[in-house]
Parts: C-alpha cells; structure tokens; sequence
C-alpha cells in the first residue's frame, strides 16, 4: 500500500471513530474513548487507539 493510500485509510478511519462518537454509535466506541483518556491518552492519541479494541 502506497504511503498516501495508508494516509487516507487512517483518515477515513478517523472520520468513522469521529462520527460514532458523535452519533453514540456504537456506544462502545465512545466508551473506550473516555476509557483511554482516563488512562493518560490525550483524546486524539484515544481516538487513533480505538480501532484497535
């Protein structure tokens, strides 16, 4: 994957994170947010971590 490919995949990815966290769904999503934050993450390290789980 050429690196501007795997640039715009991690920014769609992004996108969706933001959006689940505004529309509360999956309310998981946001969840794991506040999880991460609490854990020392600030909320845009969280936001890129939450794919992850």
């Amino acid at each position: 994957m050429s690196c501007l490919a795997n640039q715009n995949l991690k920014r769609i990815i992004l996108e969706v994170v933001n959006n689940q966290i505004r529309d509360n769904n999956p309310p998981i999503t946001k969840v794991t947010l506040e999880r991460l934050k609490k854990s020392g993450y600030t909320e845009q390290q969280a936001k890129k971590k939450s794919p992850q789980y």
